[in-house]
């Protein structure tokens, strides 16, 4: 039997807002992009399924990011997902340190008000056309 690991039910608050804030971001993200393709099947069998690889794989969920060739980790720490994956293994297996993710967490927040703006934006130019 493998060993479990101790969850730190003590930031259940926040690890909450780090879902609840994750799913925004990527939400609004998406559907700036959704807004601009006419034909659903576009968005849903071609961009999301790009865009996943490529966010997948450039991040941290499945490996880390330490591991990789310098000019690869630059660009997994530029990516959002890498940033909401590390916050979210802070708040719940203690692994990372407060400074970086603390920077991490305020890079995602500006991603989340950057991409909430942006789909705001796109929904009213689609409503106008």
């Amino acid at each position: 039997m493998l060993p479990a690991i101790p969850l730190r039910w003590e930031y259940f608050i926040l690890i909450l807002a780090g879902i609840v804030l994750g799913t925004a971001g990527w939400f609004f993200l998406l559907s700036s992009f959704a807004f601009c393709m006419h034909r659903d099947e576009v968005f849903n069998n071609t961009f999301i399924n790009v865009s996943y690889f490529v966010l997948m794989f450039n991040s941290s969920p499945c490996y880390s990011v330490d591991t990789l060739p310098s000019w690869l980790k630059i660009i997994a720490y530029l990516n959002p997902l890498t940033w909401h994956t590390d916050v979210l293994r802070f708040v719940t297996i203690a692994i990372g340190s407060l400074a970086g993710i603390t920077w991490e967490a305020a890079a995602f927040i500006l991603f989340l008000i950057l991409s909430s703006a942006h789909a705001a934006q796109m929904l009213r130019r689609a409503v106008i056309c």
